[in-house]
């Protein structure tokens, strides 16, 4: 049976992962300025089959206060869930979520956030946040399915073409209590 434990940062300060994911959808975001308004919409399209890859380690330094559970499969590390509470607004941050692709589509991606959620309502953080990339329709389906809900977008989180890259900062969020 595979449980979930706290990862302490003097045993994976130094650890790392390769992370890749595939998507055929994205969110087309449309920013229309009008006088006195703005109107953004978000619209999922089909798009050709694309692979992501990039590296995720965890305890990173811009991570005050992190809080990382693991889920070992006997003695290896097949999934884990990072997160810190943000004091000045009451809310917890998920920073990563990552499941071994071998792991994947068994229920342990629920798990793990469930288990985060838990955290996150004893500690009485009014909300969960995170970010997603709009390219990510795999990992936004997920957090969706979790009950979480678009809050915002950055169209220059990542460079100065995210819009036509179709790689746009997305924003989820849960009210908690």
């Amino acid at each position: 049976m595979m449980k979930i434990e706290v990862l302490e940062i003097d045993e994976f300060d130094d650890y790392s992962v390769d992370v890749e994911y595939v998507t055929k959808a994205y969110q087309a975001i449309k920013i229309k300025k009008k006088k006195q308004s703005i109107n953004i919409e978000l619209k999922r399209k089909r798009m050709k089959r694309l692979n992501k890859k990039y590296k995720v380690k965890l305890f990173e330094d811009y991570i005050e206060q992190p809080i990382v559970f693991g889920m070992y499969d006997k003695k290896h590390l097949v999934a884990f869930i990072e997160g810190e509470y943000i004091d000045w607004n009451n809310t917890f941050r998920i920073w990563e979520l990552y499941v071994h692709p071998k792991y994947r589509k068994k229920g342990i991606g629920s798990k793990m956030f469930k288990h985060m959620e838990r955290h996150v309502l004893d500690i009485h953080a009014r909300a969960i946040t995170l970010e997603v990339q709009s390219c990510n329709d795999p990992a936004l389906c997920f957090y969706e399915k979790m009950g979480m809900h678009f809050i915002g977008l950055n169209t220059l989180g990542y460079s100065n073409y995210d819009v036509q890259n179709k790689e746009v900062k997305l924003e989820y969020g849960k009210r908690m209590i």
